[in-house]
């Protein structure tokens, strides 16, 4: 990437906006998917999988620029859900209340999902989420992958990760970031919430290149930065 696009990933992290974050979203995910058709070769079979929050503005241009150089390519997506527990199971992170008590537990589960290929074996798993700052969804996500498929490697390609977050994901799963930062105030769910601009939130938004795919007919007419 270049010093532009860096510092414009950082700042939007610090003050994000609709149009900003959709805009930088967007074009760090061509610059990764440049990086992922150099890293592996054409004729290796790759699972994509990205998150419900931000597939349209982050792994469609992933996975639209794959294609377009012609990698074959099964694709997933999961949403990731937060749920209040109040008991302590020891599988969430504690709610502190004001007393410096645990009122209870945060919890992460899938609650929809999209699976292509179901049980099947890949060379290479890429799963590409936009921002990495918090743990527990993409861990979530990586667990479920490994569950409905096999593949010889698996890596987590990202625009922007924090260093708490990659040193809590060591062990777990490789994470590849386009920029490193210490640390930001913004979480996976804060995006989630900022792209979602729908009235009503009842089902987990999906992504109208996702949909194309399942259905031709809805196929977006949008070219995903290929022509940028």
């Amino acid at each position: 990437m270049d010093e532009h696009q860096i510092r414009r990933l950082k700042q939007l992290v610090v003050q994000p906006s609709y149009d900003e974050v959709v805009g930088a979203f967007e074009d760090a995910a061509i610059v990764l998917a440049d990086k992922i058709i150099i890293d592996h070769e054409l004729d290796e079979t790759m699972l994509v999988v990205g998150m419900g929050a931000d597939f349209e503005e982050f792994a469609a241009p992933v996975c639209a620029s794959l294609e377009h150089h012609r990698f074959k390519i099964s694709v997933n997506c999961f949403w990731p859900d937060q749920t209040f527990n109040p008991n302590l199971s020891g599988l969430g992170t504690p709610i502190i209340d004001e007393q410096d008590g645990a009122a209870g537990e945060m919890l992460v589960h899938l609650r929809a999902s999209f699976i292509e290929d179901r049980n099947s074996h890949f060379d290479h798993c890429v799963i590409v989420s936009s921002i990495v700052a918090d743990v527990e969804p993409l861990a979530s996500i990586v667990r479920r992958t490994r569950e409905v498929s096999t593949f010889r490697q698996v890596e987590v390609r990202c625009a922007l990760a924090t260093e708490h977050a990659l040193a809590a994901l060591d062990g777990i799963v490789d994470v590849d970031p386009l920029v490193t930062v210490p640390d930001i105030d913004s979480t996976y769910w804060d995006f989630e919430r900022l792209l979602d601009r729908r009235p009503l939130k009842l089902i987990p938004r999906q992504s109208q290149w996702l949909l194309g795919r399942q259905f031709p007919e809805l196929r977006p007419s949008r070219d995903y930065g290929l022509r940028r």
